[in-house]
């Protein structure tokens, strides 16, 4: 014991978290998945109104008689939301706990989206932008609450999958965002139809938000009784101990953690400038096709989501975390350049099935990412960690849409979509240099052996 206190140096951490592994059992509630499905459809509500009106930018501009790069702006407001609103958001969550932080931003989106049912005015692109602003401010308070919630209600072997479907509704949201507005308004030279299908469309949103904050007012809970796994007891005990900043500015020494998160960003990042953009690069290989282009949107998308379901069961199989993302990095890679030259050959067919594979790799690494991230600095704040990930996309994303949108104005699409390609490939080349350093699953075999305290003290510190 003399020994183990040495070692602590200023705690006996591991006599408290052994006794408390002793003390508690790890128990699993059939409620989990009622609190995940709650979290999947507030993200749908939230995330389908990021490309609201990008994706029908050249709609928007003639009804609020407005330039396209406003109506852009609606899309990177979330960008730079997450940037100045993203260490308030980790604060919160740390302080009071999933349940508040959740109802906070519930609000948030439902009070955006009212706003802007009532900005479907030709003189009101202002109040779009008040809305837009609000909602993006309280999509932040959740990016870091898909890690927490999963962690605090799932077992260590459906931690993966819980993660990639509590992003499920976020990207099924954003897929929503990029079919349904071409679906609800339509080019017109009247602006009365436009504006009806711009109501429409607002009213949907807007019944949809209402409808999920009442659900979360009664249904939602912070945590459940017992921990789900002894991982999770480490990271309460922890919690207990520690604080917001400190567990930031562990996670930021570490040279892995800070590989992961330029890579994260690279990735991420080149797909939200792409995204923007979507609608005015289509355009300019196939004008006219303003539906094909919001339905390309979707289904990268929607495809992703069945590449982050597979790639999360395969995780809580394998455990191959570096592996995993390395090898979706690279397709991603591959995929996009494959698009793009699928945009310059004009061949619609072909353009529809690479962005289904580019959909696939892209999202399955967007919930890879956020876990290997998780198992690189467990037992540290899994909100912390899936925010500074997620700062690190909003940060790229508004460096690479001007930086995108500059190369597309002074040459072509192909010349800027290759540059994104080569960022990728850098992206690519430096996520071979992350080491496969699992703390969370390290944490959870010892514990639940019994461990030695060198052994322990060393995974957590």
């Amino acid at each position: 014991m003399e020994e183990e206190k040495k070692l602590t140096g200023k705690s006996d951490l591991y006599s408290v978290c052994k006794s408390v592994c002793e003390e508690k059992e790890c128990q699993l509630y059939w409620t989990r998945w009622l609190i995940l499905a709650i979290f999947m459809v507030y993200a749908i509500a939230a995330g389908v109104q990021w490309m609201q009106y990008s994706i029908i930018t050249n709609i928007v501009k003639e009804y609020y008689n407005v330039e396209p790069y406003e109506v852009e702006w609606t899309t990177m407001l979330h960008m730079l939301a997450y940037v100045l609103c993203i260490l308030p958001a980790l604060w919160m969550l740390e302080k009071a706990g999933n349940r508040i932080t959740m109802l906070t931003a519930g609000a948030g989106i439902c009070l955006g989206a009212w706003i802007k049912l009532f900005a479907v005015k030709p003189d009101s692109f202002s109040l779009v932008l008040i809305g837009q602003t609000i909602e993006a401010a309280a999509q932040v308070l959740t990016f870091g609450l898909a890690g927490s919630v999963t962690a605090s209600w799932f077992g260590p072997n459906e931690i993966a999958i819980g993660g990639s479907l509590a992003l499920f509704g976020d990207q099924l949201g954003a897929g929503l965002g990029f079919v349904l507005p071409p679906l609800f308004v339509r080019s017109s030279v009247n602006k009365d139809d436009i504006g009806e299908g711009l109501y429409s469309l607002c009213m949907f949103i807007t019944v949809l938000s209402s409808s999920i904050f009442i659900v979360m007012l009664i249904f939602f809970k912070d945590c459940p009784d017992k921990p789900p796994s002894h991982a999770q007891i480490v990271r309460n005990e922890i919690r207990k101990k520690g604080n917001s900043l400190a567990d930031f500015l562990k996670m930021i020494s570490k040279k892995s953690f800070l590989l992961m998160l330029l890579c994260y960003g690279i990735h991420i990042g080149v797909f939200c400038a792409h995204a923007t953009l979507l609608n005015r690069t289509f355009g300019f290989y196939f004008p006219g096709h303003e539906k094909d282009g919001g339905l390309i949107g979707s289904l990268i998308i929607f495809c992703g989501l069945i590449g982050s379901i597979i790639a999360g069961l395969f995780l809580d199989w394998k455990h191959m975390f570096k592996e995993t993302s390395l090898v979706l990095y690279a397709c991603s890679t591959i995929c996009m350049a494959g698009y793009t030259l699928a945009l310059k050959s004009e061949s619609l067919v072909l353009v529809y099935v690479i962005a289904c594979l580019m959909g696939m790799f892209m999202f399955g690494y967007y919930s890879v990412g956020l876990q290997t991230a998780i198992e690189l600095v467990h037992p540290y704040s899994e909100g912390i960690s899936c925010g500074l990930m997620l700062l690190a996309v909003q940060i790229m994303g508004l460096i690479l849409t001007p930086m995108y949108r500059y190369i597309f104005e002074i040459s072509t699409p192909l010349e800027a979509n290759f540059s994104l390609v080569s960022l990728l490939f850098c992206g690519v080349l430096l996520s071979m240099k992350i080491p496969p350093n699992y703390r969370r699953q390290e944490a959870e075999r010892k514990v639940k052996d019994g461990l030695s305290a060198k052994s322990f003290i060393k995974s957590v510190e």
